[in-house]
C-alpha cells in the first residue's frame, strides 16, 4: 500500500507539469494546415509563426505520419487528465462519507451587544 501511495505521488508530480506544458502548447501553437485533397487537419507544435503570417493556415509541410503523430499526441492529453482522475480516487478508496466539519461560529465584536435602540436620526 505504501508504495502505491509512493507511486501515486511520483507519478502527480511528474504527469501535472507535462500535463500543463501540453496545454500550453494547445493553447499557443495550433494552426491549421489545408491538404491538397481540402481535407483540414488542425494540430499544435512549436512553429516560427513570424515567418507564416496571421493566417491559422500554415505553409510548412508534414509527412503523413507525423500529422498522424501529432493527432495521436493531441488524445494523450484527455488520457492523462482520465488517469489522474483515475488515480486519486483509488488512492483513497476509504474516503466514501464527506468529511464533516466541526460548526463553530465566531461572532464578531460588533454583535456582542444586544441593544434593541434603533438608529440615531436627524430631525428637521
Amino acid at each position: 500500500m505504501k508504495f502505491l501511495r509512493a507511486f501515486g505521488k511520483i507519478f502527480l508530480l511528474i504527469s501535472l507539469p507535462v500535463l500543463m506544458l501540453m496545454f500550453y502548447n494547445q493553447t499557443v501553437n495550433w494552426h491549421y494546415h489545408l491538404l491538397k485533397d481540402g481535407t483540414v487537419v488542425k494540430h499544435a507544435h512549436p512553429f516560427n509563426s513570424e515567418t507564416q503570417g496571421t493566417t491559422p493556415f500554415q505553409k510548412h509541410q508534414h509527412t503523413e505520419s507525423e500529422f498522424l503523430f501529432y493527432a495521436q499526441f493531441s488524445q494523450i492529453l484527455l488520457l492523462l487528465i482520465v488517469a489522474l482522475l483515475a488515480a486519486g480516487l483509488i488512492s483513497s478508496p476509504g474516503r466514501t462519507q464527506p468529511q464533516r466539519l466541526n460548526n463553530i461560529f465566531i461572532k464578531p465584536p460588533f454583535l456582542d451587544s444586544l441593544s434593541l435602540r434603533g438608529p440615531p436620526s436627524i430631525i428637521s
